[in-house]
């Protein structure tokens, strides 16, 4: 069994230097008989893109880039520092939260002038199904439009509110 202590009196640290487009590893070994036993865990430094990485059993589990974003499982659970977007099985996160369904198909969490709105498109990213809460009311679009809302009276408006006597109806 070998052991390396570095001590300090106040503050320690241990420096790997490599070139600008290399990487530096340290490494957790099962064996040294060959193979990926003997980097069955790592911690890896890339200096070419300035990227951190862990591994588990061989295989990479989590990056970090050098804008802080993170990466689970590759696109497991994807966190895009720079714009504040989280994505679920996206590393191109389109809104607050993405969560991606299908090949396009997606489920997003996003901000509609300070209300928060769930849109969700489908496969094609042609057709859109939107829930906009605002405090007051719910209201749902097909299409960015407006098909229907409930108020905070209980009042149920499909298709439209008649302008003119305010009142709300119902058309087919």
């Amino acid at each position: 069994s070998a052991t390396s202590v570095v001590t300090a009196a106040d503050e320690g640290g241990i420096t790997i230097s490599g070139g600008d487009s290399h990487r530096n590893y340290i490494m957790f070994a099962d064996g040294a008989s060959g193979g990926s036993e003997r980097f069955m865990g790592q911690i890896s430094y890339d200096h070419a893109d300035d990227s951190m990485a862990f591994a588990t059993n061989a295989n990479t589990r989590m990056t970090i880039g050098s804008s802080g974003q993170v990466a689970i499982d590759t696109d497991t659970f994807y966190v895009d520092a720079a714009n504040d977007r989280v994505g679920i099985r996206s590393t191109n996160p389109h809104a607050f939260l993405d969560v991606k369904c299908g090949s396009d198909s997606r489920v997003l969490f996003i901000d509609s002038g300070g209300d928060p709105e769930i849109v969700a498109t489908n496969n094609a990213n042609t057709a859109y199904g939107h829930l906009l809460l605002d405090g007051n009311t719910i209201r749902f679009k097909i299409s960015n439009n407006e098909k229907m809302r409930i108020e905070s009276t209980g009042h149920v408006v499909v298709n439209r509110q008649d302008s003119t006597t305010g009142k709300f109806e119902v058309h087919v």
